[in-house]
Formats: structure tokens, sequence, C-alpha cells
């Protein structure tokens, strides 16, 4: 337990050394919220959509996008593999990955919350345990989708460009199904099977009618793409480009 702590310190460190790419990896998501926000302060149903929606989108940046791209870049290095060639289990080494994530995403929220709360006035119910599972759950499904998503990128050369790819077309896909906007037939479809899609509804619900209702569909869905991330994330987790 003592060398999984020792790690956890490490991968933060290691995180913010250089601590200008530290800071702007910890408040860009921030500042995007509050250029979304500013002018909005007297629309309480704006907030209800903004804050579900920038929660999510700084999950799956974490996770995905940012997660990812330093997995690809250790792991040029060798660095995966030295880490893997030392007693610390696979398991050690992937789930603090994914804690000190958590531990940026929750820092983020509490920072959303504060600037609904304190800068732009509105209060907003919200239900706390169901928002909580629902938080935790989200950052540990897009951790592992961090993982599979790193496992198929080839280098560090292409790791920025095929993330944001990714990252933009989970969140534009999730916008019809979650929001009732037609993007057409077939994006719409596509849309139904988005992971993102399930997460956002679920979120929004914490804010809204404070009940969620499970369909079999969407968590059928969720259970499949779990499957299949878990599989290319770590089963098939490659520790060097070879």
């Amino acid at each position: 337990m003592k060398s999984w702590f020792n790690l956890v310190f490490v991968e933060i460190k290691s995180m913010y050394r250089n601590f200008t790419q530290g800071v702007f990896v910890l408040l860009m998501p921030i500042f995007y919220f509050l250029l979304f926000g500013w002018g909005n302060q007297s629309s309480k149903e704006f907030f209800v959509y903004l804050i579900p929606s920038a929660i999510l989108f700084i999950i799956i940046t974490t996770m995905v996008v940012n997660q990812a791209n330093n997995i690809v870049l250790q792991r040029d290095r060798l660095l995966l593999k030295r880490m893997y060639g030392t007693p610390l289990t696979a398991f050690s080494i992937i789930s603090t990955k994914v804690f000190v994530s958590i531990l940026i995403l929750v820092v983020q929220t509490l920072a959303i919350f504060l600037l609904t709360i304190y800068v732009f006035d509105v209060n907003i119910e919200l239900n706390i345990p169901l928002f909580i599972v629902v938080f935790f759950i989200s950052c540990l499904f897009f951790g592992l989708f961090g993982f599979a998503v790193a496992n198929l990128i080839p280098n560090a050369d292409s790791a920025l460009a095929v993330t944001q790819v990714i990252l933009l077309a989970i969140m534009l896909l999730a916008i019809p199904s979650s929001f009732d906007v037609s993007f057409g037939s077939f994006l719409n479809t596509i849309s139904d099977y988005n992971p993102a899609t399930f997460f956002l509804e679920a979120m929004y619900t914490s804010f809204s009618d404070n009940s969620l209702k499970l369909q079999w569909f969407n968590l059928t869905i969720v259970i499949v793409w779990f499957l299949l991330i878990s599989f290319i994330g770590i089963k098939k987790f490659r520790w060097s480009d070879k």
C-alpha cells in the first residue's frame, strides 16, 4: 500500500513538473466554463444544461485526451516498460494513473460548482448521491477508455490529433439523443450507441428531476462498451511500442 501511495506522489510530481503545463491542464476547462457562463447568469435553466455538459467535457478531456497523450509519451520514452519491470503490479500502475486523474477532476468539478454559486449567483438543485455515483462511474469508464485509446495510438506524434478527434466526436454525438436535437437519422442512430450519451443524460438528471430512470437499452450499450474498452485497454495494453 505504501508503494502505491509513493507511486501516486510520483505521478502527481511528474504531471506538474512543468508548472505552466500543469496550471494550463487544471484551469483551462474552468476558463471554458466561465466563457460560456458569462452573460447567462440570470438563466438557471441554462446552467442546468451547462454544468453537466461542462463536467462530462472535463472528464473526457482529462481521462481520454490528457491521459492517453501522457501514456503514449511515456510508452515512447520506454518509461512504462521500465515501470512494468519493477515489482509494481500492472494494476498498481494503471489504478494510480486513473486515481490521479480523478483527483484533478474533483478539484475542477468543485471549482465549477463554486463559480456557479458565488460568481454567477445561481442556485442549482442537485441530487448529491446520484451525482456522486454518476460522476465516479463516468471517471472509471472514461479512464479505461483512455487506456484503450492509448493502446490504439501508434506513437506520440499522432496522439494529440487522434485524441482531439475522439473528444469532438464523442461530445458532438452525445448531443442529439441527450437534448432532442436532430442531426439526421444516421447520426442520431450513432448517438444512441455513444456511451457519453448515457452519462450525459444521467448527469443531467441529477440536476433536473432528481430521479434516474435506467433504460435497459442504454445500460446494455454501456456494459458492452465497458467490456470492450476493458479488453483493449487492460488485457491488450502495450507497455512498449512493440
